[in-house]
């Protein structure tokens, strides 16, 4: 509510404003030993404020549960934070009390008065910190302009903490005036305080929390929710077993709820909403339509923070603990609302440590067989045990345990999936690449050609063999003419043309002829190799054929493509280092059928699939790419149940080998190494 001074507004001297003031005090300590409602007493204690030091106007700040601070009477407010048509504030209005809220909230650990000038501002404030029964009420304030003389300001100063003086006493007698009153309130927070702190369960404590804040507070509904990051959600409303979450009023609730914690400060609705911000607003309104509550109060639910002494604590920036939950107070007939939040303020620490307690104990893992073995060993008289044997006992038990208790012992292994049926193609000869007829993922027949080689060798053999047989033949030709025809023989050449001479002509030709046309043949068989062919049917498994071998040379005997059936069967091969093989084929001898394996894919994690061992080579290999000697193990699987096959893909598998104590399962390894380095 506002009120504004009746008073003239400036005094004529020194004198007579000191006399003004001593009489204003003096009215105001008798209307203090007085019955008077608190609302009337603060605002004839602001207009006379705002009188005695011809202030912008004056408000009272009160301390509300969580620690925030709220305007709750004020005098002359328009000069202070004028407002719009309609009585709303400018969003520069609204931030402006934002802004006095922190500033005010850091100056209420002062016991003296003191004086603050915002940055940026034009005016100052001037306040004071109330207090009933040594505990912070609030906090008084009058609003000046900033360019008061410093003689002035200390002057007001002065006079702000009289008049802070007289509310100080008013209180104190107010709060004597209802101690019969307080004294029950007291015995119902504390009946509230004792169902609050029963249970760590968090649901049991979100139950009485509920039901018994509604009791203690007097108002018809409470609702207690948990707000875990940004998520809010209802745990429990009073007079309800489980809430209904889907319904509309739970959710716009549960907004509200998120903007309210969001904002950090607590929500206080009366039937006016003028102060309240535009996204505050909104969903209030929208809550509003789906409850008939006329008054509201939101408070955020915060974990304790740690606390300081007075001297540390005033050098220190005011801290905020971590928003768990939010206690939400309605009441469907209008109500005082400072009477409320009193009796709300003890309420809400409770709740506060209530619920922090039952997340913490929720949050625990494995709290329910963790609370079973508690209660046995209470029974057993387990606390009434010596320390020393209290971490004796749980460290003996836990060592017979590793030794007694088996577990599948299983050798991991590295490999690959591949193709049963699989072959790697070789050059037949030296040479180069023609031709390629075969690209990646092709798939093939048996004799289909895959390469083209050409040999320069084979061509300049061929060459010197066609000019053999030719000048064979001829001379050959020769033999037969001269045998046909009879010709005389040389004179000086007597035994030349001998038809015996001749006969073994024909027949040495013949048979060089004979020889040369072979070779020919055999030639023309290795040339016709240089034609590459696949051996079976099947897929090119290799990438990039063209930018390899095209026009590349290559020697006898070198590799140059792969091709596999991936149609058929396929199988794993894994390898399995020489110092791990002893316990592979130990538990090959003591079981009757294959030994069971389980893989994964190495781009499919968490996801093993079953195989069976069938084979293990009886030699070592080392591979240029591994560290040690190893052993290759080919493994039989359903191919059905993996739809993404692909030659090569890495898998990793675990080869079970019988059951073994865990203590030898986890230590297995380090006992043979420890071994191998010292009994050797």
């Amino acid at each position: 509510m506002e009120h504004s001074s009746e008073y003239p507004g400036t005094l004529p001297t020194a004198q007579q404003a000191k006399r003004q003031v001593e009489s204003l005090l003096d009215e105001l300590a008798e209307l203090a030993e007085t019955e008077v409602p608190e609302g009337e007493f603060f605002a004839q204690t602001l207009d006379r404020v705002v009188f005695a030091c011809s202030g912008q106007g004056a408000i009272a700040w009160k301390l509300l549960p969580g620690g925030a601070l709220q305007p709750t009477y004020r005098s002359s407010l328009r000069n202070a934070y004028p407002s719009e048509s309609g009585g709303n504030f400018s969003p520069e209005v609204a931030a402006k009390i934002v802004r006095d809220q922190q500033l005010l909230a850091d100056s209420l650990k002062a016991k003296k008065p003191q004086v603050i000038v915002p940055n940026g501002s034009d005016e100052l404030l001037i306040c004071h910190p109330l207090e009933v029964a040594g505990k912070k009420w609030g906090e008084l304030v009058l609003y000046h302009q900033a360019d008061l003389p410093q003689s002035t300001r200390t002057a007001y100063a002065r006079v702000l903490e009289a008049f802070a003086e007289v509310v100080s006493h008013y209180q104190r007698n107010d709060l004597l005036r209802n101690f019969d009153q307080r004294q029950r309130e007291w015995q119902t927070q504390w009946q509230f305080a004792k169902w609050a702190h029963r249970d760590l369960d968090f649901h049991k404590t979100c139950y009485h929390l509920a039901n018994e804040a509604r009791g203690c507070l007097d108002v018809d509904r409470v609702t207690v929710a948990s707000v875990t990051g940004s998520r809010v959600r209802v745990e429990s409303i009073s007079g309800i077993e489980e809430p209904h979450r889907r319904s509309n009023a739970v959710r716009n609730l549960q907004r509200l709820v998120e903007v309210v914690v969001r904002g950090g400060q607590p929500l206080v609705y009366d039937g006016a909403s003028d102060d309240l911000a535009p996204q505050i607003e909104q969903r209030l309104e929208a809550y509003l339509d789906e409850s008939p509550a006329r008054v509201l109060a939101i408070f955020p639910l915060e974990t304790a923070t740690e606390e300081h002494g007075e001297g540390e604590a005033a050098n220190r920036p005011s801290q905020r603990g971590e928003v768990i939950g939010a206690l939400v107070v309605e009441n469907l007939e209008q109500q005082e609302t400072r009477a409320l939040l009193r009796r709300c303020e003890p309420v809400v620490e409770h709740a506060a440590l209530a619920l922090e307690n039952a997340t913490r104990f929720r949050r625990i893992p494995l709290r329910g067989p963790l609370q079973v073995l508690g209660t046995g060993l209470s029974w057993l008289g387990w606390y009434r045990l010596p320390t020393t044997l209290k971490v004796a006992v749980p460290l003996l038990l836990l060592v017979v345990a590793l030794f007694l208790i088996p577990t599948d012992f299983e050798i991991e292994v590295r490999g690959e999936l591949q193709p049963l049926e699989r072959r790697n193609i070789y050059a037949p000869a030296d040479g180069h690449v023609r031709r390629i007829a075969a690209e990646h993922g092709l798939e093939v027949a048996p004799g289909q050609v895959l390469l083209e080689l050409e040999s320069s060798e084979f061509t300049l053999r061929r060459t010197e063999l066609t000019g053999l047989i030719t000048t064979t033949q001829a001379e050959l030709d020769s033999v037969w003419v001269r045998r046909t025809q009879g010709a005389r023989r040389d004179s000086r050449s007597p035994e030349r043309d001998t038809p015996e001479s001749l006969s073994a002509d024909e027949v040495r030709l013949t048979k060089r002829l004979e020889n040369l046309r072979e070779q020919l043949e055999l030639l023309n068989a290795r040339d016709a190799e240089l034609r590459v062919t696949s051996p079976i049917a099947g897929q090119v498994m290799d990438w990039e054929l063209e930018g390899n071998l095209a026009s590349r040379p290559v020697g006898r005997g070198e590799l140059l493509l792969k091709v596999a059936d991936t149609a058929g069967p396929w199988q794993l091969e894994f390898q399995l280092p020489d110092r791990r093989t002893y316990h592979v084929l130990a538990a090959m001898r003591q079981a009757d059928e294959p030994l069971p394996i389980r893989f994964q894919l190495v781009n499919e994690p968490g996801r093993h699939y079953p195989a069976k061992l069938r084979d293990v080579a009886t030699m070592l290999d080392l591979d240029q790419d591994q560290e040690e000697p190893f052993v290759t193990l080919t493994a039989d699987f359903d191919r059905s149940e993996i739809d993404h096959l692909r030659p090569g893909l890495t898998v990793l598998g675990r080869v079970y080998c019988g059951r073994r104590s865990i203590a030898y399962v986890w230590t297995h390894e380090l006992i043979e190494t420890v071994r191998r380095r010292l009994f050797w």
